[in-house]
C-alpha cells in the first residue's frame, strides 16, 4: 500500500496469461531468476557501501565541507549562533537545510554528541528507502518481473552505491524527485479509471517541496512537476463524459490539492533564501547580457554533450543504459495488440502516466541542460561538468527507471487485452 486506507490491486502484472504473456513455467524461471539477481545486486550494494562507509566515516569531501559541517554548526552553535556558516563561502551557506537539519535533531535527540554514525546511517535510510520505493510501485501496477529488473538496474548502478555512502544529498533528492512521480503516477492511475484519489496529489506536492529543502536543483524540480499537474489537470480522464465545468472543478482541485501540500514547506525555502542565505555563486552570471552569449555560443553545446559523453563513456554506466535497451529486442510486434482494446484494459492508463513521468524526466535533464549553458565563466565548464554529471544523472535515475518500467511498450508480457483492476478510495 502506498497509503493506509488506499489499496491498490491490479491483475495486470505479470502474472497475467494469454495472448502476448509468458507461460505459468517461463513466468516462474523468469521471476527467479530475476528474484536472485535482485539479491545478488543487494548484497554486492550492500557490502560496498558498508565498505565505503568505513574507509570515509565523515563522508565524502562535499559531505564534510558542505552537509555535515552545517550540522555541526546547527548542532554545536545553537540557535544563536549556527549562522556563522553563512562566514564560510566555500561551505555554500544558500544550500537548503533538509539533510543537516535532520543530522542536528537526531544528535540532540541522542544526547551523546555528534556522532559520526548518524549522517552514515541517515545516508543508509535514504538508500534503502529509494530502492524500496521503486520496487513497491511497480510491484503494485507491473508485477514482480518488471519490479526486481527494475530494482536490479538501480542497485547495479554503481553510482547510486557510492553516492549513498558519500552522505551527500544527492540520493535524498533522488528519493523524493522518485516519491513526486510515485504520487503522480497513482493519481493519474487513479483519475483515469474514474476513482480520483487527491491524498496522492498532496503526496505528491510535499515530495515535490521537499526536493526543493534538500538540493537547489529541487526549485526547478518544484515548478517543472507543478507544470506538470497544470496540463494533467486541463486532460479529462479516458472515456470521461463530465461536462465542462466539472472538469474545470476537477482540474482545480487537482492543482489545489498539490499546492496544499507543497506550499508550508516552500514557505520555510522562502523564509531561510530571503532571511538566512546568502546568494548563490551562480546568482551574479544571470544577466540578461552574459545569458544571450551563452545561449548563442555554439561551442559551449559541443563542449557540454562532448564532455558529458565522455565523462559517462569511461564509466561502467554504459554498460548499464545498453542493459536498458534490452527489453525492446523483445517487445511484442505491433500486430499482438489488438486493434480495439477493452474498456477496462490497463494499456491506455499505464502508458498515460508513464509518459508523464518520462516527460518530467526528460524535462529535468534539459534544466540540468540549460544549468550547464549559463555557468560563470569563473567556473570552468569542462571541470564543472567532470565533477557534477555523475550526480545529476543520479538524480534522476531512479525515476526514469519508473517511467521506463511502468509503460507498457517495454514489456513483452503484459496482456494487452488484461483488465486493470484497481480498488481505490476516493478522495
Amino acid at each position: 500500500r502506498l497509503f493506509a486506507g488506499a489499496p491498490i490491486t491490479s491483475t495486470s502484472t505479470a502474472t497475467t496469461t494469454g495472448t502476448g504473456g509468458p507461460s505459468p513455467p517461463r513466468e516462474r524461471h523468469a521471476r527467479l531468476l530475476l528474484q536472485g539477481l535482485f539479491l545478488l545486486a543487494a548484497i554486492f550494494a550492500a557490502t560496498r557501501f558498508a565498505l565505503l562507509s568505513l574507509r570515509d566515516p565523515h563522508g565524502g569531501i562535499d559531505a564534510v565541507s558542505i552537509w555535515n559541517l552545517h550540522a555541526r554548526f546547527m548542532f554545536f552553535g545553537g540557535p544563536e549562533h549556527w549562522q556563522q556558516i553563512t562566514l564560510l563561502k566555500y561551505a555554500q551557506p544558500d544550500y537548503p537545510l533538509l539533510l543537516p537539519a535532520a543530522i542536528a535533531r537526531i544528535w540532540g535527540l541522542w544526547d551523546s554528541g555528534a556522532q559520526v554514525a548518524v549522517p552514515a546511517v541517515i545516508a543508509l535510510l535514504f538508500s534503502v528507502a529509494t530502492v524500496v520505493l521503486l520496487v513497491a510501485t511497480l510491484l503494485h501496477f507491473r508485477g514482480p518481473l518488471v519490479a526486481f529488473a527494475a530494482g536490479t538496474l538501480l542497485l547495479g548502478n554503481p553510482l547510486f552505491t557510492e553516492h549513498g555512502a558519500s552522505q551527500c544529498a544527492d540520493v535524498p533528492l533522488s528519493f523524493f524527485i522518485l516519491a513526486t512521480f510515485t504520487g503522480l503516477a497513482a493519481f493519474i492511475i487513479s483519475n483515469d479509471r474514474g476513482a480520483p484519489n487527491h491524498r496522492f496529489l498532496f503526496f505528491a506536492g510535499i515530495c515535490a517541496a521537499l526536493t526543493a529543502w534538500t538540493k537547489n536543483e529541487g526549485i526547478p524540480f518544484f515548478i517543472l512537476a507543478f507544470l506538470g499537474v497544470i496540463v494533467n489537470a486541463l486532460r479529462h480522464p479516458s472515456g470521461s463524459h463530465a461536462s465542462l465545468a466539472a472538469r474545470a472543478l476537477s482540474g482545480r482541485r487537482q492543482i489545489t490539492t498539490f499546492l496544499l501540500g507543497g506550499l508550508p514547506i516552500l514557505g520555510v525555502i522562502t523564509l531561510f533564501k530571503l532571511v538566512h542565505a546568502t546568494p548563490n555563486s551562480y546568482s551574479p552570471a544571470f544577466q540578461l547580457h552574459y545569458v544571450t552569449h551563452c545561449i548563442i555560443d555554439p561551442h559551449r553545446y559541443i563542449t557540454i554533450i562532448r564532455t558529458v559523453l565522455e565523462r559517462f563513456w569511461r564509466f561502467p554506466l554504459a554498460g548499464a543504459l545498453l542493459t536498458l535497451c534490452l527489453p525492446l529486442l523483445a517487445r511484442r510486434p505491433r500486430a499482438a495488440r489488438p486493434a480495439s482494446l477493452p474498456p477496462n484494459s490497463a494499456i491506455p492508463t499505464l502508458e498515460k502516466a508513464a509518459t508523464t513521468l518520462l516527460l518530467l524526466t526528460l524535462g529535468m535533464a534539459a534544466v540540468y541542460f540549460v544549468i550547464y549553458l549559463v555557468t560563470p565563466q569563473w567556473f570552468d565548464l569542462e571541470w564543472t561538468i567532470d565533477v557534477s554529471c555523475e550526480r545529476l544523472f543520479l538524480h534522476l535515475w531512479p525515476s526514469f527507471l519508473l517511467g521506463i518500467a511502468l509503460h507498457p511498450w517495454f514489456s513483452p508480457w503484459l496482456n494487452p487485452s488484461a483488465p486493470l483492476q484497481l480498488k481505490w478510495t476516493s478522495s
